[in-house]
Formats: C-alpha cells, sequence, structure tokens
C-alpha cells in the first residue's frame, strides 16, 4: 500500500515519529519532573483514542531517512498533517478520510474505518484505493500482548495490486516523547510482508495512540532490496475542530 504521504509502502507512510522534548530535572532546583501516568482506556471508551471529528489535525516533524541498495543516504525533514476531511456512518462505525498534508499541500490520503472492534485501515491513496479485508492497525478492547493476524490485498507503488499479511500486537501502555513533552501512549506494533509481481519486503510499524489526542507518534521501517526507509513523525501539536 502507499504510505501515508509519500512513498509506496504499507500500512502508514514509513514516515513517522521521533522522539523530543522530554522531561528533565530542573536545574534551579533539582526538583524532577512528576512521573507521567500510564494511558489507561476503559473498555467501551476506545474512541477517545482517535478522536473524529471533520476539521481535527494534527501537526507532525518528519524526518526521513532513504538508504538505497549501493549504500547511498539521503536524508530530509519537514512539516506534516493529517487533517479529518470527512466523516460518515459505515459498517456499524464511523469512515475517516485523512488527507496528508507536507508544507501544507495535500500529498495522500488515507482511509481509516474505527469500530468498537478497532481502528482499521481500509483506503489508501489520493484514490483512495480499497485495502481488502480492512487491515487493523489498533485492536479493541485493549489486551496487552494480544496478536492479530491479517492477509489481504491493497495497493503499492505505482498502483501494484500487493498481496500482504501482518501481525499486529498490543503492547499497552508506554512512554512516548513528543514536541509537546513525554507523556503516555497505547502502543501498537505490527510486521507486514508485501508481495507484487516485481517484488517483496517487510514494513515494521509502531503507532501510539494517546486518549483524548489521538495520533501521539508513528514510526515506520520499510525494507526491499532496491534500499530501506525509516520515517518519523514527532507530534507538534494537535488541534480539534473549533466548537
Amino acid at each position: 500500500m502507499k504510505h501515508f504521504k509519500f512513498i509506496p509502502a504499507a500500512l502508514v507512510t514509513a514516515c513517522l515519529i521521533g522522539g523530543c522534548g522530554s522531561s528533565s530535572s530542573t536545574a534551579t532546583t533539582g526538583t524532577k519532573a512528576p512521573p507521567v501516568a500510564p494511558a489507561e482506556v476503559k473498555p467501551g471508551d476506545e474512541a477517545t483514542l482517535f478522536p473524529i471529528a471533520v476539521g481535527n489535525q494534527w501537526t507532525f516533524d518528519e524526518q526521513e531517512a532513504i538508504v538505497a541498495g549501493n549504500g547511498q543516504r539521503r536524508t530530509g525533514q519537514a512539516e506534516v498533517t493529517l487533517r479529518i476531511s470527512k466523516v460518515s456512518d459505515a459498517n456499524g462505525g464511523k469512515q475517516v478520510t485523512l488527507d496528508v498534508l507536507t508544507g501544507g499541500k495535500l500529498t495522500n490520503r488515507q482511509g481509516w474505518l474505527l469500530t468498537k472492534d478497532g481502528l482499521f485501515q481500509n483506503q489508501t491513496g489520493l484514490k483512495l484505493d480499497p485495502v481488502k479485508p480492512p487491515q487493523p492497525i489498533a485492536k479493541f478492547p485493549i489486551k496487552e500482548g494480544e496478536v492479530t493476524k491479517w492477509a489481504g490485498v491493497g495497493t503499492f507503488g505505482d498502483d501494484h495490486q500487493a498481496k500482504q499479511t501482518s501481525e499486529l500486537t498490543t503492547k499497552g501502555s508506554r512512554l512516548v516523547d513528543t514536541d509537546m513533552g513525554q507523556v503516555s501512549a497505547i502502543l501498537f506494533q505490527s510486521v507486514s510482508t508485501i508481495q507484487t509481481t516485481k517484488t517483496k519486503g517487510t514494513t515494521e510499524m509502531s503507532l501510539w495512540l494517546r486518549p483524548g489526542t489521538g495520533i501521539a507518534k508513528i514510526e515506520q521501517k520499510i525494507m526491499f532490496a532496491a534500499g530501506r526507509q525509516i520515517i518519523e513523525l514527532t507530534l507538534k501539536n494537535f488541534t480539534p475542530k473549533a466548537p
């Protein structure tokens, strides 16, 4: 499938979050910042992990590294915004269209489905090509250590159909650094294989979801014979729809 942005790949673009802004001791007083409480989500309240309303948006610092098969390395950085442009009822849940803006310009789209059973990606790319069946990226209710297996078909790269498999593991509450400081969020990690008629590769993705905020961080690694890509998005701010 295509990344959030930007280059082809599985689930979410290989781009996503780096660490920064962690709390530290105060030099003038010698006192430490209070510990961060673990993220907790009661059964039935999982929708707080991805607040949905048209206009909600998350802005990230992006750091990207691409290493070609010949060893040549390229790095870059940008500001990336994910903005909800559409919400509708679907399959007993909510279908969400996420616009991906890089430097203020629309560069990609993602379709996510939020239900009582979890958060799924069911569309990818500017054309919102289908992912069949929807691929789980967060499983509800939260059960630390739970593994969810998936197999399906989606679009990868230049509109190539790709067979894919993945294993999603619910890791539970973890500390994560953002530009707003260190927070606790629920971590979901997935490992996927991608097979087209021309190539085969793997992706690894970590997604942190924070109650009331949504996406706190994403990291993704994409590995193919032609090279590998690592993208980190560090959350700068979450801006909910104005009341």
